[in-house]
């Protein structure tokens, strides 16, 4: 029995040492503080109107208007990295959208100041997020969609 375990030791090492299996790496979260970037997080389970596709790119077009040189990067929850976002800047609902601090130089930040909170070394944008991903419900009942969105009862409204 020794010598069974020694030989599948011995090939799961040769097989490593190979690289036929490459050890799991975790992607690390970098956040680039020295450009105009706006971090946009979300999950993909969120398919209502406030978090879907269609508002994620009218946000991002109304923004660029006011800041043209603004790079937007997207993370979704249930990725690594959206993970990482995610625990880091301690949110709790989505969408969320925060920017480096590099947007107060801008000439139109002071169109957006009063809707930006500091959350660690980034600029939260309220964006009136309702989704929490923990649970995935809102925290308010959409009325129009005959869905038990905050999980209080089969129809709130």
């Amino acid at each position: 029995m020794k010598k069974i375990s020694l030989v599948v030791l011995l090939l799961l090492l040769a097989v490593v040492v190979s690289g036929c299996i490459k050890p799991i790496v975790k992607e690390e979260l970098i956040i680039d503080n020295e450009t105009l970037v706006g971090y946009f997080i979300n999950d993909s389970r969120c398919i209502t109107a406030n978090c879907d596709s269609i508002f994620t790119e009218g946000v991002k077009n109304s923004l660029t208007q006011l800041f043209p040189t603004v790079e937007f990067v997207e993370y979704d929850y249930a990725s690594d990295l959206g993970g990482q976002f995610y625990e880091k800047y301690e949110l709790s609902i989505l969408p969320a959208l925060l920017f480096t601090k590099k947007v107060e130089a801008e000439e139109n930040y002071s169109r957006v100041q009063n809707y930006l909170t500091p959350r660690n070394d980034l600029l939260d944008l309220k964006l009136g997020a309702t989704f929490d991903p923990i649970t995935a419900l809102h925290s308010m009942e959409f009325c129009d969609n005959e869905v038990d969105d905050d999980g209080s009862a089969p129809s709130a409204c």
